[in-house]
């Protein structure tokens, strides 16, 4: 029996018999499994930070779960634990098993200028690029002015025109290469600014809805992040950097949160505080 660390408390919902769960990708540190309504589940580590569609094993647990899963799995859910219908032997356990919280709530606290400050000067020092092959922005200039079709595109998504919104979200949606596309890491964290301080438009949140049911525009794992993040989900990486923005004043847990995001995957991270970065510098300018 493999014993499950921690997941999502937003998952309950779906822990049950009807939903069966078959193989959908494995990587290094997990995964990720689809039911019937498309709907992703990542079984893995937490070393992209815990997610809002996870549940999280130990290293040990989840090499013994990696040597039992074959392409013809199918997990279902039934007291309180995970079975293969192919192989009965695998079972993961949810039994005294800690939850935690992915929910951005709808927090109005404004950020500390000192917190906002360390944040743009952490930014300023990171040599890594985006996906977009740009750096972090650190001003509004860098996020608005140019005729690229980048800041176009976030020019269109500031707008409260309905088709200059779809316009934009069409550009960033599935743009770029990878299981996450840039474009998906980037809404998801403007995304996580929009849910805690509406910066954009209140039409852009029906309008995503439509574009991601209504089309496929990215990644199954694009757009369970994105779909993640409409409901105001995200890894509890980006809490703590919003928390620690809003209410911390310590600037050495601000750089260490900082530096979790930007190492996830290969630029996913850096393209989320890409997103996170835009977002701060349109709120407060």
């Amino acid at each position: 029996m493999i014993v499950a660390w921690k997941y999502a408390k937003e998952l309950t919902k779906q822990f049950n018999e009807n939903n069966h769960w078959r193989l959908h990708s494995r990587f290094d540190n997990g995964i990720n499994f689809v039911n019937q309504q498309n709907e992703l589940l990542f079984i893995g580590s937490d070393k992209n930070g815990e997610l809002p569609f996870a549940i999280h094993l130990t290293y040990l647990e989840l090499t013994k779960l990696k040597k039992q899963i074959t392409a013809e799995s199918c997990l279902y859910f039934k007291d309180d634990c995970f079975y293969d219908q192919t192989n009965p032997t695998v079972q993961v356990t949810l039994t005294n098993c800690l939850t935690y919280q992915t929910t951005l709530l709808q927090t109005k606290l404004p950020l500390k200028q000192e917190q906002m400050n360390g944040l743009i000067n952490l930014a300023k020092t990171c040599s890594l690029k985006n996906g977009f092959d740009t750096a972090l922005p650190t001003s509004l200039k860098a996020v608005m002015e140019g005729n690229n079709p980048l800041k176009h595109a976030f020019q269109q998504l500031l707008s409260t025109d309905a088709s200059e919104i779809e316009a934009g979200l069409r550009y960033y949606v599935g743009r770029g290469v990878g299981l996450t596309p840039s474009g998906d890491d980037f809404l998801v964290g403007l995304f996580c600014l929009q849910q805690a301080y509406s910066i954009l438009d209140q039409q852009v949140n029906q309008i995503l809805t439509n574009l991601l049911y209504g089309e496929q525009l990215t990644t199954d794992i694009g757009k369970a992040y994105l779909l993640a993040a409409l409901k105001g989900q995200f890894s509890t990486t980006l809490l703590q950097l919003i928390e620690e923005l809003t209410t911390g004043n310590d600037q050495q847990k601000l750089t260490i949160i900082f530096n979790k995001l930007i190492q996830n995957g290969h630029t996913s991270g850096v393209d989320t505080a890409t997103g996170l970065l835009a977002g701060l510098l349109i709120r407060y300018n």
